[in-house]
């Protein structure tokens, strides 16, 4: 916010702190106006630095996290002119810096009447599937919360019927075929024949298949 630095190259950005509480009994619409008056109070203090913030509120510092906050969100809202230079043409690149500063970051861009959205995630921690899932599960809300503003935040729906009916029905599909003419411990033979080393009782001893079978 200071003039005099506009007209100089370089990265002023002071991460702003936000902690929220979504609750599951608040409706969506209490938590956003929440989540609006305690954006505008940390941006009327934006100006303070965030490394005196991280001093005067953790003592030990660990070098492998970041001391406040694993996950980000940024609103890129720039109005980049189109440059133009004589004999040249300059088209946008692409490009990923194969690094991430924290664990999940969101980055949001203003395009025309559009935003376009950017995950940056850390590898070690998450699979491309489940960042995908995390997308789906976004662009549902976005649909589904117009339509139901004051529906409380426990009650939303993200879960795409696919992924509802794979929770629900698939994996909780337990029937199976077994056969009727044979005895529960000539079935347990059977399998002592198959894996004799595999384990067959954990607790409170452990038994392997062979084991279990000469005691019994």
């Amino acid at each position: 916010r200071q003039a005099e630095l506009e007209k100089i190259i370089g990265v002023f950005v002071n991460m702003v702190a936000v902690r929220n509480y979504p609750y599951g009994e608040k409706t969506f619409a209490a938590f956003l106006e929440e989540v609006r008056e305690n954006t505008l109070q940390a941006l009327q203090n934006q100006d303070y630095p965030f490394e005196n913030l991280v001093e005067k509120v953790i003592s030990t510092r660990d070098a492998s996290r970041n001391p406040l906050f694993d996950t980000a969100f940024a609103l890129q809202d720039l109005d980049i002119p189109v440059l133009e230079i004589p004999g040249l043409t300059l088209i946008p690149y692409d490009y990923e810096t194969g690094v991430t500063k924290f664990d999940l970051t969101v980055i949001a861009e203003t395009v025309g009447d559009r935003l376009l959205f950017i995950v940056e995630y850390c590898t070690a921690l998450f699979k491309v599937g489940t960042i995908e899932r995390f997308i789906s599960y976004i662009k549902k809300l976005v649909r589904w919360i117009p339509d139901h503003p004051g529906k409380a935040i426990s009650g939303l729906e993200i879960l795409p019927e696919e992924e509802k009916k794979q929770l629900l029905v698939d994996f909780n599909d337990r029937e199976t075929d077994y056969t009727v003419d044979k005895t529960l411990h000539g079935l347990f033979a059977e399998q002592v024949e198959r894996t004799p080393d595999n384990i067959a009782l954990a607790r409170p001893v452990q038994l392997t298949y062979r084991e279990l079978n000469e005691q019994s």
